[in-house]
């Protein structure tokens, strides 16, 4: 995919990073990777974001923890439904990936 072409795709969609590193991970973040992304697919919005799974947010104690991303939407001890309600509520809102190249 040329470069280009992958900027647009990549901008086209939120990213959805959920911790899943050892403190959420006992608390449900592969669980909640799941969830939000079936949330999504019952909302009409499959194709809206990415739902990344990674490891540590910084932020343990008070997992499961989110970042939607553009946007630096950070959600703690979050849900699927408040997850699902940002990216629906920001998925107009573009980021220009190419900005100060």
């Amino acid at each position: 995919m040329k470069r280009k072409k992958l900027l647009k795709h990549f901008a086209a969609q939120k990213q959805v990073f959920v911790c899943c590193g050892k403190a959420c991970g006992r608390k449900a973040g592969r669980s909640m990777r799941k969830s939000i992304k079936a949330e999504l697919k019952a909302r009409g919005h499959k194709k809206a974001a990415r739902v990344i799974q990674c490891t540590c947010l910084g932020v343990c104690g008070d997992g499961v923890n989110v970042v939607v991303y553009p946007g630096s939407h950070c959600l703690i001890n979050t849900t699927a439904h408040e997850v699902a309600e940002t990216v629906i509520r920001t998925e107009d809102q573009d980021y220009d990936l190419t900005r100060g190249r």
